[in-house]
């Protein structure tokens, strides 16, 4: 396990490096060579309980400062659609705790993993909420561009594979009872 940064970072490299799992985004297409998908990401503002309310996407524009965590998907997309309020910080955790300290009144972050960040931070999960749901993205396994072509494309047989005989959907259930598996 490295902090997502590094991770990232290692993952674009000519060393043979897997990222598991990233959202595969525009802004990333031509970075990584692509294994899945394997999950659906949702983007989501959070705020403190009863503190923030959105009516539109449009309206985070205008919050006084928006948390993102350095290289996330969310901080991509939200830069690359021209957001000016974006203040980064290293790891899911310090976003949760910054937001609750009041150093931001949102934090864009992505709801999968959202009750892992609260658990790891000691937060109860009633302290934040979700306020707007802006994006969904498909989660794959990124490879770095220094992988073999042919262990990729052995990844990806071995992913279809699974979809096709129900062993990825049972795995997926498991772990993520609530959400659908992509195709």
């Amino acid at each position: 396990f490295l902090p997502w940064a590094r991770a990232y970072r290692d993952a674009q490299g000519a060393q043979p490096v897997a990222l598991f799992s990233a959202a595969r985004i525009p802004e990333r297409e031509k970075l990584f060579q692509w294994v899945g998908p394997i999950v659906t990401f949702y983007s989501s503002f959070y705020g403190r309980a009863g503190a923030s309310r959105l009516r539109r996407f449009d309206d985070a524009r205008h919050a006084e400062d928006l948390l993102v965590v350095r290289d996330w998907y969310t901080a991509q997309q939200l830069a690359s659609q021209g957001f000016q309020n974006l203040r980064y910080v290293s790891d899911p955790v310090q976003g949760v705790r910054m937001l609750l300290a009041g150093r931001a009144p949102l934090f864009a972050s992505e709801r999968i993993s959202m009750p892992g960040t609260l658990a790891s931070a000691g937060i109860e999960a009633g302290a934040i909420e979700e306020v707007y749901t802006y994006a969904s993205s498909d989660g794959y396994i990124a490879f770095s561009p220094g992988t073999p072509r042919r262990i990729v494309a052995n990844w990806q047989r071995e992913v279809d594979a699974m979809k096709r005989d129900g062993s990825f959907q049972a795995i997926y259930k498991r772990w993520l009872p609530q959400d659908s598996p992509p195709k």
